[in-house]
C-alpha cells in the first residue's frame, strides 16, 4: 500500500497527540506503522524521541543507525543518535556523532545534545522533535 502525503501527515498528527499526551508506547506504535510504510528520516527521529521517553535507548539508537544508512547526509538524525548513545552511557560515541552534526543544526538543539552527552542536561522541549518536520 502506498501512502500519499496528506495519510503520512494525518497519520503523523495522531502521533504527534498522543506523545503531547504521554501516550509515548501508543504514539510508538504509530509511528512504527508509518516508518514500515514511508522510512523517511522525520519519522525516525519522532520515533526514536517516543522510544527515549519510554526508556528504550538501544531501540533508539537501532532505528536512528538505519535510517542514518539511508539518508546519510541528515545530520539531525546524527543529533539524535547522538542523544540515543548519550542515554546508553556511550559518551565518547555521542560526543563524536554530536560533532558531526555542529553549525548544521540550530545551536539552542545542539547545546542541548552535547549536554546530555556530558552527563549534564537543560529541561527537554517535550515536542521539539515535531518542529522539525
Amino acid at each position: 500500500m502506498t501512502w500519499s502525503e496528506t495519510d503520512r501527515y494525518r497519520v503523523a498528527e495522531a502521533a504527534y497527540e498522543l506523545y503531547r499526551q504521554g501516550a509515548y508506547d501508543r504514539a510508538a506504535q504509530v509511528l512504527e506503522v508509518l516508518w514500515g510504510a514511508a522510512p523517511e528520516p522525520w519519522t525516525a527521529r519522532a520515533l526514536s524521541a517516543c522510544y527515549l521517553s519510554l526508556g528504550a535507548a538501544e531501540r533508539a539508537v537501532a532505528l536512528l543507525e538505519a535510517a542514518i544508512r539511508t539518508a546519510p547526509g541528515d545530520l539531525r538524525l546524527r543529533l539524535r543518535l547522538a542523544e540515543a548513545l548519550a542515554a546508553c552511557g556511550r559518551r565518547a560515541e555521542a560526543a563524536r556523532m554530536a560533532q558531526t552534526a555542529r553549525g548544521a543544526v540550530p545551536p539552542a538543539e545542539w547545546t542541548r545534545v552535547a549536554l546530555l552527552v556530558r552527563d549534564q542536561q537543560l529541561p527537554a522541549v517535550a515536542n521539539d522533535i515535531w518542529s522539525e518536520r
